[in-house]
């Protein structure tokens, strides 16, 4: 079905802003000329449609820590409406970014790469998906962070037999 949202007046207005879109949706748009005759409107054909989504809040990447020399945890803001994200990983900030997280879980706000080399340099980003009529929608990619692996902290126990050496 069609709704008649706006009309616009003027042969130089070219573009319209929706802000009345219901969240979790999927809108199509459709534009028809007209011209106004008399007391008369004649109105042209639909253009071809244009579907457009009610987009999901970018995520926030709120921490990204070396848990051991070979894992690092990303943790992130939830987002409202999302039913999953997907984590996206490369070795260069410019370079190509693979998917290697594909949550599907909305409430799920961490993921721990354990495929991390030591003091190898990662960026990460992550979208926000929401699901309508069984179809997904990914939103916005979170900005980029870089993280790095570090060592595992030794702890070193032992104590002085005198002098200068240390028994261990």
């Amino acid at each position: 079905t069609h709704e008649l949202v706006a009309t616009i007046e003027g042969k130089d207005v070219l573009t319209y802003q929706d802000t009345d879109m219901k969240f979790n949706a999927i809108f199509a748009y459709y534009v028809c000329a007209y011209k106004d005759i008399a007391e008369l409107q004649f109105v042209g054909l639909e253009s071809d449609s244009v579907k457009q989504v009610t987009p999901l809040a970018t995520p926030k990447l709120t921490s990204v820590s070396s848990v051991a020399h070979n894992k690092l945890v990303l943790k992130w803001e939830r987002v409202d409406g999302a039913v999953g994200y997907q984590v996206f990983k490369s070795t260069t900030k410019k370079g190509e970014y693979d998917c290697v997280a594909d949550i599907k879980d909305g409430a799920i706000v961490t993921y721990t790469d354990a495929k991390c080399e030591l003091g190898k340099e990662y960026f990460y980003y992550i979208k926000a998906c929401q699901k309508i009529d069984e179809q997904e929608f990914y939103g916005d990619a979170s900005t980029t962070v870089k993280a790095q692996t570090k060592p595992a902290s030794v702890k070193i126990a032992g104590s002085t037999t005198g002098g200068t050496a240390v028994k261990l």
